[in-house]
């Protein structure tokens, strides 16, 4: 938040400004009731419920702005405003109003103020003490389901749990993205119980919150963004009916409002499981509300849950665990749990080359990612041209999509790679184009425990990389020598041209391929995950 936005949100707060809410669905029930300050007005920007009101707030057109004083009101973004932020903000000031993003009352102080956090936390806890669980019942919590690392080894653990016998919830906040339909059949196949967080209006029709709940919401309504408040009381509300003895959040986003709903509920534990890298240095911490906390309430936050007794954080990767000891300040005690290989290693095998057309002669040299700038996929993109000038008869496969893909495809059209590199974006059978690729590259400037690292490997496919994250643990000892060191693509080309044109490297590769099924199985990450359970909570 910039000092100016800051200021206005002070003066809202003060009552020498006062603030008018745009918008009028989503979450504008939490927004009135724990906003830090009292709305005179909400905008429809629809206008279809002009004239009405809510909660007393009397809703108005955009135009009925131009009866009121501009240097007096603020106006008060309460759409998303990832989604709507600048559009609003500009229909505001066409009408002379100034816009802001929401804020907690917390954002207001001059430093985070930890004294009052920390009293509330720990009486929060001794208010909702643990109470009996369901034995091998397991609710595992992701933001939603897409294509992406965190969200297949959420999948693959569902599946393990399941094989073990326990009876698996897998809750999200948003609906599943079309892309991920394998692993919906893989869920379903497995007997996997699937539930979505009502939507917030939904909520406050249907079953809105009591009053126990509105006072514990109040509670937390100085640190917590809107959306924040409306997870955990969702979340609480799962974990009540379900109450079960393992519970598992993944990201950030999601583990805040779980390690407060878990508590609320009556949890003897909650697993964490985080990034590969400090939070509030990832990009999306730069969207105003991309986390349910202020980014730079992160750290406060983690400090306070790495003490909890019933609040386990753990990592994928020895890099992700150092980078969050660095980031708060001192070792502490989490612990690692690898990711796992899918056990369908076998599974609709398909001919790359025929499906294709490939000639015989040529390399095939496959990677797979989110189209992200972390990932780099106009890295591997010039990648392939710098192999093609060196006379090598390559053939690229990008396997994926995201944000970039515009500009992937105008620069494979912009270095005449229409014909040598394909662009096929999500697929569910990634296997098969690593059994038949002469070499996999991972060009990431940051990476965790690398699922596309453990797939290529769990095959025996020559894999070159950047030693960023936990690559560099996953390709320790003699695979490090295919690593290179981040951002020099004059040395990842060299050692890709060295690869693909020596015979007995791929021979390296093979020999590894059944060790490394072994030791990132789907068993062996379930068994870690429900012994880290049984380790910090029993009834």
């Amino acid at each position: 938040m910039d000092k100016i936005t800051r200021q206005l949100h002070q003066q809202l707060a003060s009552g020498e400004r006062l603030a008018i809410g745009w918008g009028v669905s989503g979450y504008v029930n939490y927004q009135l009731r724990f906003s830090p300050y009292p709305f005179q007005y909400l905008v429809d920007g629809s206008r279809k419920m002009a004239g009405q009101a809510i909660d007393s707030v009397p809703i108005i057109s955009p135009e009925q702005l131009s009866v009121l004083d501009s240097d007096r009101y603020v106006v008060v973004v309460l759409a998303e405003w990832s989604q709507f932020g600048a559009e609003i903000t500009a229909q505001a000031d066409m009408l002379g109003f100034r816009a802001v993003p929401p804020a907690v009352a917390s954002e207001l102080e001059d430093t985070f103020p930890d004294a009052s956090f920390h009293r509330l936390i720990a009486q929060f806890a001794q208010a909702h003490p643990p109470v009996s669980r369901q034995k091998q019942v397991a609710v595992l919590y992701i933001h939603s389901l897409v294509k992406g690392g965190a969200e297949r080894q959420i999948v693959l653990l569902a599946q393990g749990l399941a094989e073990l016998g326990y009876q698996v919830h897998l809750i999200c906040q948003s609906p599943d993205h079309p892309a991920t339909l394998g692993w919906q059949q893989e869920l379903q196949q497995a007997g996997i119980q699937r539930h979505v967080f009502p939507k917030p209006q939904q909520l406050w029709a249907e079953q809105p919150p009591s009053n126990k709940e509105l006072k514990v919401l109040s509670e937390f309504s100085p640190f917590l963004r809107i959306r924040g408040l409306h997870n955990i009381i969702s979340m609480k509300r799962f974990l009540e009916e379900i109450s079960p003895e393992l519970f598992v959040s993944y990201l950030d986003d999601c583990n805040i409002s779980s390690a407060v709903a878990g508590i609320w509920s009556g949890q003897h534990s909650t697993l964490l499981s985080c990034r590969n890298l400090q939070p509030d240095t990832n990009d999306y911490a730069k969207l105003n509300d991309f986390y349910i906390v202020p980014a730079q309430a992160l750290r406060n936050w983690y400090l306070h849950l790495s003490k909890s007794s019933r609040v386990e954080i753990y990592h994928n990767s020895l890099e992700g665990k150092l980078s969050y000891e660095k980031w708060l300040g001192g070792e502490l005690s989490q612990i690692v749990i690898e990711n796992a290989i899918s056990n369908n290693l076998n599974a609709e095998k398909l001919s790359v080359r025929l499906k294709y057309k490939l000639p015989e002669d040529a390399k095939i040299i496959v990677s797979v990612m989110r189209l992200s700038h972390e990932k780099n996929p106009l890295g591997f993109i010039k990648l392939i041209k710098n192999m093609r000038e060196k006379q090598l008869n390559v053939i690229g496969i990008l396997i994926g999509d995201g944000p970039l893909r515009a500009e992937v495809i105008n620069l494979r059209s912009a270095l005449n790679l229409d014909d040598s590199l394909l662009i096929i974006g999500f697929i569910d059978n990634v296997i098969s184009y690593l059994q038949d690729a002469d070499l996999c590259v991972v060009p990431s400037f940051q990476e965790g425990s690398s699922n596309l690292i453990l797939e290529a490997l769990s095959v025996g496919c020559p894999t070159v990389a950047y030693a960023v994250g936990g690559i560099k643990s996953l390709m320790s000892s003699e695979l490090s020598n295919y690593l290179v060191p981040p951002q020099r693509d004059d040395l990842l080309l060299e050692k890709c041209i060295k690869v693909i044109n020596t015979p007995h490297e791929a021979e390296v590769f093979k020999s590894i391929s059944s060790v490394f099924r072994s030791k990132y199985s789907i068993t062996t990450l379930t068994k870690k995950t429900t012994a880290l359970s049984s380790k910090i909570g029993s009834p």
